[in-house]
């Protein structure tokens, strides 16, 4: 849906400390005064009479010429003006070169430094990006920032006008999540400043609104519409073409959550509003067309929506250019049109046209391999213009499964949909956040299903496993490739360091403003979190020019090719790897002979019940539950997932003993060694015998194939070879000197956290066979094991997991409170993740660390995951809360076995066998012995153990010294 998402250009009047309240009628306009036409001018521009203005600016701009010269400050002020309002009025050209005179005057009187010069960049850089030179509009606004921040203040009116437009640039770019904090802390500027019932502040509203909405809040997107409608229609009336911004915006959201009722006579109100207040040729009144048409045809008003839709595209051509977002985007929606009209000769035509826009150049499209390649070599300018692309590809992809005219559909439309998944993978190297990245990857998760789906497990085997993999763990991936493309791409360390540094801060600001914190604290964290995110889109944009090696290496695409994988495979080891759609699920096994696909009927929704069913009584038995129904219900399902993701890829593969699982969704949630590979007894109840998956397989996780490889051919970690174990004490209770320095929620949190006596017992055994730190007590803290923790091979954590499932950034590892000042010994993910560890093993004996939030296309979101970005090579991590003195009987038996040089998923297999043979009954249970998985690499390892022998043999030896020296002394004697 098409908004109104404008730069806001600041109220000249402001600026040019003028009186707007003598508004007059024009009875000799040669003869007006300086102090009329500074009356006049902001009066008309404020009411939105924007064409009765252009006649007293250019009289304006003559006596100024007149008066004073060319190079005066009188008639550059008026040559702003002029640039203002032909923009306003739609002829771009001329508002340029006016815009263009008026920054060169002002800063040739005025300096750089002048707040008169940045309100000549600001509108010069509206007027860029209304152009489309989206390359030329940002340098402009950080500049004007910058100035504003230093001539006027922080608090200033001034400043919040330069963080809106920088902030609605980034969102036309979609970087949301850069855009969000700077109109959320010029929204509070506005309101301190001017107060809840100015225009301004209005404005403000409405540009969070229209980015909530972008993100998906519509919830928090619709009271701001609805309160900034209502100031506006206070403060400059219900005829201001503003007010009808708002009109379309709100009409956009309603339409958008289907209340059409509500939304069809806003969007005619708007549309009047601009064909009076700024005519039948102007942009905005295109815009607003086009939201109508379309508000037309979601309610299958065809023949409304038509005649619309093209006038609208008409006026984006005449006035802004074939090349303009604005006229592909009008182009694509005639398209969507067309297409439900089942009008295909025309569809196609217009489908070229708006695909020929948003490259910017003119190709033949033919949908071949080699019209693709072309397609993505194309140098596209804005994140825009390659969404714009992306929905002609849509709209390309549907044509062709509906037009049955057209010889090798399917083809065709697998190679449309493989470059629109290429497309959105460029467009998201361009965007810096997390949170705006995981938005393209859900869209590309789209376009790897309608590949899929295409795609025959016959023939097409090894490039839909290409594919699935190309969609997993993207982010951390690239996370992981940094490092090497740190050193490869020819870094400087001193740049290196300030990468790490300035997203590390940027990681912790973001995370804090999640926290409960006071209003005053959220307003300086978001000013901190503006300028460092400003310092990272500067930064990254100077690695892309000068070190495009580097950024090469960063970006380069999932390419975990079949060939590639299957040399790393030896014969017993097969990997198994999962796409779920909404109606079935895709399993792949890779081995070293062969790739199997295998599409299973099984919809996403009966999926997302069974793995509920099945976690749930994993995670929720106790021996005091109704044991015959808790029996059947765990045996029951458990032998069904063995049957539908297992049994059909391995079948005939006797040789496997080994399975590396790259799992999908909700699916990361589950232990695959409890699936059951024969049904159970219904007679009676025995835990022991079951025909677990673990009593014939090792197996191991990782996130993708690709991952695995990299993790596979990656160097061995340097280290000590020693362990870094920790066991939290928490009886040691914060002191009344430190109490400050905690946030209010993570002091309630700690007195929650009850102790963990086996937890110490397992790191004291640990510490009697193995060298290493031990950290017991006070020890046991945040501050220590950030210090530490690099020198390890292995990190040993028995101590409380905290899940923050709706953040889980801030899921934490929680320590001894040692009462420091800075660390909250609530080791928190994001934290974590910024550490550079070189561990080739992290056991997190802890409760959830394994458990999280799934993202598409970057997996789940947990402890464990920010480990991995640490540099975690592996780890064995839990699925659910985990019993305190069964973990550290499993962890003792795992040791010895990783000891014996056992490879590491082998090692953690042998300890939960092992542990069954010890114990009877209900104890047998999975749910005591299989919520610890392996992730990552699994090659044995070596651990440093304390040598007793050499212990009790120095020992006798002194005492055969101490009694051969007593007895040369009473010889002696």
């Amino acid at each position: 849906m098409n908004s109104f998402n404008y730069f806001f250009t600041a109220i000249v009047a402001l600026f040019l400390h003028v009186n707007a309240s003598h508004a007059q009628t024009i009875q000799q306009p040669l003869q007006l005064s300086y102090i009329e036409l500074d009356s006049l001018l902001p009066t008309y521009y404020n009411k939105g009479t924007y064409k009765k203005a252009i006649p007293i600016v250019q009289i304006a701009i003559k006596k100024a010429e007149k008066d004073f010269g060319r190079q005066d400050s009188v008639f550059a002020n008026y040559i702003q003006w002029g640039g203002l309002l032909y923009t306003k009025i739609g002829q771009l050209d001329t508002a340029l070169m006016l815009s263009i005179q008026a920054k060169n005057i002002h800063e040739k009187i005025f300096g750089k430094e002048h707040f008169k010069f940045a309100l000549s960049l600001n509108n010069l850089a509206a007027l860029y990006s209304e152009m489309g030179n989206v390359d030329l509009a940002l340098p402009l606004l950080i500049q004007a920032k910058n100035i504003w921040a230093k001539a006027r203040g922080t608090d200033h009116p001034d400043f919040a006008y330069a963080l809106n437009n920088l902030a609605l640039f980034h969102s036309d770019m979609g970087n949301f999540d850069l855009a969000l904090p700077l109109l959320i802390q010029a929204k509070d500027i506005f309101k301190k400043a001017l107060g809840e019932e100015h225009s301004q502040y209005a404005m403000s509203l409405n540009g969070l609104a229209f980015l909530y909405q972008n993100i998906g809040d519509v919830d928090s997107a619709l009271p701001l519409l609805l309160q900034a409608k209502s100031i506006f229609k206070k403060t400059l009336g219900e005829e201001h073409p503003e007010f009808a911004v708002f009109l379309n915006n709100l009409a956009n959201l309603y339409s958008e959550i289907g209340i059409f009722d509500l939304a069809l006579p806003s969007l005619v109100q708007a549309t009047n509003i601009f064909q009076k207040t700024l005519g039948k040729e102007h942009s905005k009144f295109a815009l607003s067309l086009d939201n109508l048409a379309n508000l037309h045809s979601s309610m299958g008003n065809f023949d409304l929506a038509l005649p619309l839709l093209i006038q609208s595209k008409n006026i984006f051509q005449k006035t802004l250019g074939k090349k303009h977002t604005r006229f592909s985007m009008s182009l694509n929606n005639l398209v969507d049109l067309y297409l439900q009209m089942e009008n295909f000769d025309l569809a196609w035509k217009v489908l070229q046209q708006a695909m020929n826009s948003s490259l910017g150049t003119s190709l033949k499209h033919t949908f071949s391999q080699e019209w693709s390649e072309n397609v993505i070599a194309t140098s596209f300018h804005s994140n825009e213009h390659i969404d714009n692309m992306i929905t002609s590809l849509e709209h390309a992809y549907w044509f062709l499964e509906k037009d049955t005219r057209i010889e090798h559909r399917t083809s065709k439309q697998i190679i449309v949909a493989d470059l629109a998944f290429t497309l959105l993978s460029k467009a998201r190297n361009r965007v810096f956040n997390e949170k705006d990245k995981l938005r393209m990857l859900a869209k590309s998760d789209d376009w790897l299903q309608r590949s899929l789906h295409l795609l025959s497990p016959s023939k097409d085997n090894e490039r839909a496993f290409h594919l699935s993999d190309q969609n997993k763990s993207v982010l951390l991936l690239q996370a992981t490739r940094s490092e090497n493309a740190y050193h490869l791409g020819e870094l400087p360390k001193s740049l290196i360091r300030i990468s790490k540094e300035i997203l590390r801060k940027q990681s912790e600001l973001q995370a804090k403003l999640m926290e409960k914190r006071s209003a005053k604290e959220k307003d300086s964290l978001l000013n901190e979190l503006n300028q460092i995110n400003q310092e990272i889109s500067d930064f990254e944009k100077m690695l892309e020019e000068k070190f495009p090696k580097y950024h090469k290496l960063k970006y380069q695409p999932n390419d975990a090719k079949v060939s590639d994988i299957q040399s790393l495979l030896d014969k017993h080891t097969a990997l198994l790897q999962y796409v779920i759609s909404d109606s079935l699920v895709h399993i792949f096994l890779v081995d070293k002979q062969e790739v199997r696909w295998e599409k299973s009927l099984i919809s996403r929704s009966k999926l997302k019940e069974q793995i509920s069913i099945l976690h749930n009584s994993l995670s929720t038995y106790t021996p005091m539950t109704q044991e015959e129904h808790a029996y059947q219900n765990y045996t029951q399902t458990a032998h069904w997932f063995y049957q539908h993701l297992i049994a059909p890829v391995l079948q005939n593969k006797p040789n496997i003993c080994n399975l590396i699982v790259v799992s999908d969704g909700e699916l990361g949630h589950l232990p695959f060694e409890v699936f059951l590979k024969t049904s159970a007894s219904k007679t009676f109840i025995d835990y022991h015998n079951l025909d677990y998956l673990v009593n014939h397989y090792n197996i191991s996780y990782n996130h993708s194939a690709a991952l695995w490889r990299e993790n596979k051919e990656a160097p061995t970690p340097m280290n000590n070879g020693q362990i870094l174990a920790v066991a939290a004490n928490y009886n040691i209770r914060l002191s009344s000197k430190t109490a400050n320095t905690r946030l209010p929620s993570n002091q309630l949190l700690r007195k929650g956290l009850p102790p963990l006596p086996s937890a110490r017992k397992e790191v004291e055994t640990l510490q009697k066979q193995y060298r290493g730190f031990f950290a017991f007590d006070s020890i046991a803290s945040e501050k220590i094991v950030k210090e530490k923790a690099s020198e390890y091979a292995i990190l040993h954590f028995a101590v409380h997991g905290i899940l923050d499932n709706k953040r889980p950034v801030l899921s934490s590892l929680a320590f001894t409170e040692d009462n420091d000042s800075i660390e909250s010994n609530f080791w928190q993910a994001h934290e974590i993740s910024k550490m550079q560890l070189n561990a080739n093993l992290v056991v997190l004996s802890a409760c959830q660390t394994g458990y999280g939030k799934f993202e598409k296309g970057n997996g789940v979101a947990s402890l464990a995951r920010a480990f991995m970005y640490a540099g975690a090579s592996a780890l064995i991590v839990s699925l659910w809360q985990v019993n305190d003195y069964i973990t550290s009987e499993i962890m003792k038996n795992l040791y010895k076995n990783l000891a014996n040089g056992i490879p590491k998923d082998q090692a953690l297999r042998q300890a939960k066998l092992q542990y069954m043979d010890s114990v009877e009954g209900s104890l047998a249970h999975p749910s005591f012995w299989s919520p610890f998985i392996m992730i990552g690499n699994t090659a044995p390892l070596s651990i440093k153990k304390k040598n007793n022998f050499t212990f009790y043999w120095g020992t006798g030896l002194l005492g055969l010294l101490l009694a051969a020296g007593l007895f040369l002394v009473k010889k002696s004697k």
